[in-house]
Parts: C-alpha cells; structure tokens; sequence
C-alpha cells in the first residue's frame, strides 16, 4: 500500500497544494482533457489485488497504465504532456528494470533496512537484489525515511512522482484565459 501512496496520492496532493499555490483552480480538474481516467483505477486495483491474492499481475498494471499514456498523450499542452513525459520516463525506467531482472523489481537490502522495512522475503512486485542485478541504479535503491512514506523508491518512481505533481498543477492552472474575448 505504501507504493500506491507514494506513487499515486502523495504527489496529487502536492500537486494541487502547488497548483493552488500558482493561481490554479480546482475547477480546471473537472475539466481537464484527460481521457480514460479508468484505466488509472482499475490499474490501481489490479496493484491492490496483487497484494492482496499475490498473484504476479505486475505486466497488467504496466500495461494499463501504458494505454493510458498513449491515449492522452496527442492534443494536450505543453505542461500536460511534460508532466505526462516524467510518468512515461518513470514508467519506461521501472519498467526495463523489472524486465531485465526476471519480472520482479529488485530492492535492496541496505536501503530496506534504513526505513525499517524487511531486507529478506520476496512478494510478486520485489526480490531482494543479489549478485547479478541488471541496471541496478534503476531498482528500489533510494530509501526514503520519511513518515508516512517509509519506502525504498527507484529513479523511475521519482520521474513518475514529479511527473504527476507536474501534471496536476499543469491542469489545474491550465490556459490563460484570453481576457479580450471574455469582455467582448
């Protein structure tokens, strides 16, 4: 569960503490241009039944979340797509690294044990990292000791972080609205 918080809940949150912060508005959430925000809830709970069922459904998140990209990637602003660029990039590096090494992302031990957190014991997401670790830079290596987050994060869960915060204010403060044309 702290995955889904770290990489889902936390930076919407900074994002619309940001966003207001910036003159954005609530308001321009509800009228974003994003499509297919389902396949982000449904890969939010297959995330939650693989905890949950252990069952190894880590593909079918990623590949949710990919239609998703693909989906909303053409017709957006500049700031969307930017934000949607740092998921993407996020993604892709969390990705190759769980391909490389056999389907599971790998951890490692020390930084486990620096937020507290088992440095032994594999689940359907993570393996601990041993000898032979591919792209090990890209793995759970970055120990965050910080509560509620307590988590061992990879770069690519920083760019989607930062990507989704990017996304939210960029929604949120969206286009400047052409004044001319309003007192026309």
């Amino acid at each position: 569960m702290a995955g889904l918080f770290v990489l889902a809940i936390l930076p919407v949150v900074v994002g619309l503490i940001v966003g207001r912060l910036c003159g954005g508005r609530f308001r321009s959430i509800l009228d974003a241009r994003l499509r297919a925000l389902w396949l982000l809830w449904l890969a939010a709970v297959v995330q939650v039944v693989q905890l949950v069922s252990e069952l190894p459904l880590l593909a079918v998140v990623f590949g949710l979340v990919l239609v998703w990209l693909l989906v909303n990637v053409g017709g957006q602003p500049a700031a969307v797509r930017i934000g949607l660029g740092g998921v993407a990039l996020g993604w892709a590096a969390n990705g190759l690294a769980i391909v490389v090494n056999g389907g599971r992302m790998p951890y490692a031990p020390a930084a486990a044990a620096v937020v507290g957190l088992p440095t032994t014991g594999e689940n359907p997401k993570n393996v601990p990292a041993g000898q032979g670790v591919e792209f090990g830079w890209l793995t759970d290596v970055i120990p965050v000791p910080v509560w509620p987050i307590d988590k061992v994060v990879s770069v690519g869960d920083l760019f989607i972080v930062v990507g989704v915060g990017v996304l939210v204010v960029a929604v949120m403060c969206g286009p400047v609205p052409n004044l001319r044309k309003e007192v026309m």
